[in-house]
């Protein structure tokens, strides 16, 4: 009946089998096993110590192997210190009828064909050899009360368990026992029914208490002698606990402890007292062999001690910076770098005493739930050994049977020697009557009840003191397994324990590292980062010297430029008035032609005047004239004196329009003169203030635009068309000032606002000119001359 499911097998199906198999009902395929190494020379000691022991070496069977064999070999791979994960192909086999190779599903057997030997079930069993590992038994147990099957019960299990242990016991029990001090049927102890359902429906892995026994008890003062003995060792030194981690852990780590590590059993724990051999035991005697479950307990309480003042033994310190404490300064100074790698290195110090902490308390942490899972399992793991080794339920269970035979013997030899006797009586008292025998009879009854109970109380009696002594046996027994597996569980969590400080330490100690190299390679970064900071305040501070220069002469420049824009002020008024006095005389022009005055008569009458003759002197005289003429013409009443009249009148026009006009030919050429002369002038202070202008822009381009103001300006120019505005001024024409310039924001520049003020007074009105110079303050002095504003 297969209990577990089959693994799949390579071609198994109506073949045979490829392995060798030998006739062991269970055995091992190492050809399908994982071993800790390669190398063979492990296998090739143990064989042949199994040749000299008359064994079958396993170099006959290979790749079968024999429990045993495996069993020293994974005990000589222990032994060397090996460490590895190690699968079994584990096999059960038996015999089975040969197969025909017919095509029908039913097969018929045949007389003449041999049961041949085949694969009944296999199994992957897979665990790790490391120092836990005891023996193949628990390995076994273990494997086949975790695997997972839900049809098989804890029944099941077990009774297949003990199927394998009692082949192996069978077949090879000496030897275990001579190699483990017990039988492979002993040599395991499983947990209980309820113990197992509840790991197993939980999920969690069902561990089996491996026993072993050095040496044989043969009585209580042996055992007491090796009680003592192995109480007299020394106990396990932190040295030699530090040693065994050093060479399970590659590497080396630097741990920084609160407090030393203690040795795992102290030598604190009392002796034993001497015990006797005599089965007779005083009642002082008696409760001296009981002090050892309260020893047990204390070293137990020890350990865990041990393990509470271990919460602190993974602890951080970091290296910190050294620090100058110089403040703060600008950007410029010398001290500047250093100021800064100063500021940043506190900050990183700062950093390193969070993290310092933070690791700390989180490794504190972790080390208290690791104590507390340790002290969990210890007291789980003796609280499962005193349940599961009872001293008075072992010696009940071992001397009832005894002294039940003992008490039957007894009684049927007693009965046996009191019916011998009778029958002797009745052989004397043949001849006496029957009241004697009757007698005889009844005492009879009567004796072979009180044999019995006088039997009874001796045997109670007798069986109490044998149970006394045997229960006081196991308990120095189990009380001396309790503590070597206490030490070892102990000196093994301990040692875990370590290993887990160990890791963590090391964590911490690369968080740390890397931490720290961070920071220093962003400190070389930023050094450097603040020292092309301080190199380009530096240059600003060279460029911004250059600009304040460059404003200076900017301000030269400026005030130059309005003294000229000032004599260019007076100039526009010159010829503003020549305008004028232009205009006039192109009246006075027009009113000599309309009164028809020849030229000839013009300069008469200029040359018979004075050099302060006008056109109002002309105007006066014409009147006087006609008055005159008016006179005459009374007297007269002819039409003679009115052809006098008229011709004078006519040759005084004719001689005031000569005069008008080279009046107004030489107002002319002077107002052409002077139009050119302001014009160059005007070129020359347009130059001159675009070449000073550009230099501070420069300068404020260079040094990244330091000036709002300037920026600002550059802004406005950008935006608006003054050189489209400048180029129809000089057309005399104001399309661009009214298509763009409607606020009246003519720019940084007098002779703009000035030319636009000019137009808007000869083309427009008085009062758009006034405008414009409200509008533009600090650049219409020149514009407020020419309109008369003060």
């Amino acid at each position: 009946m297969r209990l577990f499911p089959k693994r799949q097998a390579k071609d198994t199906q109506n073949k045979t089998p490829k392995e060798r198999l030998i006739s062991d009902k269970f055995q091992f395929n190492l050809a399908e096993s994982t071993l800790p190494i390669n190398d063979d020379t492990i296998i090739q000691n143990v064989d042949s110590d199994f040749s000299k022991t008359g064994m079958v070496p396993y170099k006959e069977t290979m790749p079968a192997a024999s429990l045993f064999f495996v069993e020293s070999l994974l005990d000589a791979y222990a032994a060397e210190g090996t460490v590895s994960a190690i699968t079994l192909d584990f096999l059960e086999v038996g015999y089975k009828d040969a197969e025909t190779s017919g095509k029908t599903k039913k097969k018929k057997k045949s007389n003449n064909v041999s049961p041949i030997l085949d694969i009944m079930d296999s199994f992957a069993i897979t665990f790790t050899l490391d120092r836990n590992y005891l023996h193949l038994p628990q390995v076994i147990a273990e494997y086949f009360l975790n695997v997972q099957n839900s049809d098989v019960d804890y029944q099941g299990r077990k009774d297949y368990i003990q199927i394998i242990l009692d082949f192996y016991d069978n077949n090879y029990g000496e030897a275990f026992k001579d190699l483990f001090g017990v039988r492979p049927s002993e040599s395991v102890s499983l947990p209980s029914e309820e113990e197992w359902r509840t790991k197993y429906t939980e999920g969690e892995k069902i561990q089996v208490i491996a026993e072993t026994r050095e040496n044989e008890m043969d009585s209580p003062a042996v055992h007491e002698d090796e009680a003592q003995t192995d109480a007299s060792q020394p106990a396990v030194s932190s040295d030699t606990i530090q040693d065994s981690v050093d060479n399970n852990v590659q590497g080396s780590l630097e741990i920084e402890s609160k407090a030393p590590v203690q040795t795992l059993l102290t030598d604190n724990q009392e002796e034993p007292t001497n015990q006797s051999s005599s089965l007779n035991l005083s009642s002082e005697h008696y409760a001296s062999d009981f002090s050892r479950p309260a020893q047990i307990s204390n070293g137990l309480d020890s350990v865990f001690n041990e393990l509470d003042s271990l919460d602190r033994l993974v602890e951080v310190t970091p290296s910190v910076y050294d620090l100058q404490n110089i403040p703060s300064v600008s950007e410029s100074n010398e001290q500047y770098v250093l100021s800064q790698l100063d500021q940043k290195k506190k900050e990183f110090n700062e950093s390193r005493l969070r993290a310092q902490q933070t690791l700390n308390l989180s490794a504190q942490q972790k080390m208290g739930d690791k104590i507390s899972e340790i002290k969990r399992e210890l007291s789980d793991k003796f609280a499962k050994f005193d349940l599961s080794h009872n001293a008075r339920e072992r010696a009940e269970m071992v001397i009832k049977p005894i002294i039940e035979k003992e008490l039957k013997e007894a009684k049927e030899k007693a009965s046996r020697d009191i019916e011998a006797n009778a029958e002797t009586l009745r052989q004397q008292e043949n001849q006496r009557h029957n009241v004697a025998l009757q007698e005889i009879d009844a005492n009879l009854l009567v004796k072979k009840k009180q044999s019995d109970q006088d039997l009874s109380s001796e045997f109670d009696r007798k069986e109490f003191d044998r149970i006394d002594q045997s229960q006081r046996k196991f308990e120095v027994e189990f009380n001396q397994q309790k503590a070597e597996q206490l030490q070892s569980a102990s000196s093994q969590l301990l040692t875990e324990l370590k290993v887990f400080a160990e890791s963590l330490q090391q964590a911490s100690n690369e968080f740390m590292t890397e931490l720290i190299n961070t920071q220093n390679d962003f400190l070389a970064k930023y050094e450097e980062q603040q020292r092309q900071i301080h190199v380009e305040a530096q240059k600003r501070e060279i460029a911004l010297r250059a600009v304040e220069i460059e404003k200076g002469k900017s301000a030269n420049l400026r005030q130059e430029l309005q003294e000229k824009d000032e004599q260019l002020a007076d100039a526009l008024v010159s010829i503003t008035q020549m305008k004028n006095n232009e205009a006039a005389l192109q009246g006075e022009n027009r009113s000599l032609k309309a009164n028809q005055v020849s030229p000839e008569q013009l300069s008469a009458l200029s040359k018979s005047s004075d050099t302060a003759f006008t056109f109002k002197d002309f105007l006066e005289w014409q009147k006087s004239q006609v008055e005159i003429q008016a006179a005459t013409n009374k007297k007269s009443k002819g039409k003679a004196p009115k052809i006098v009249g008229a011709s004078i009148v006519a040759l005084a026009l004719i001689s005031a329009g000569g005069f008008g006009v080279k009046a107004y030919s030489d107002s002319q050429s002077n107002n052409a003169r002077l139009q050119k002369q302001i014009d160059s002038k005007n070129a020359e202070l347009k130059a001159s203030a675009s070449q000073s202008s550009s230099t501070p822009k420069e300068v404020v381009q260079n040094n990244q635009q330091q000036s709002n103001e300037t920026s600002a300006s550059s802004n406005q120019q950008v935006d608006r068309p003054y050189q489209a505005l400048d180029d129809s001024l000089k057309r005399n024409s104001l399309d661009i000032y009214r298509q763009s310039f409607a606020d009246n924001k003519l720019g940084d520049d007098s002779y703009r606002v000035f030319r636009v003020g000019q137009l808007l007074n000869q083309q427009s009105s008085r009062d758009e000119a006034v405008a414009v110079a409200k509008a533009n303050p600090g650049y219409n002095q020149t514009l407020n001359r020419y309109l008369g504003i003060s």
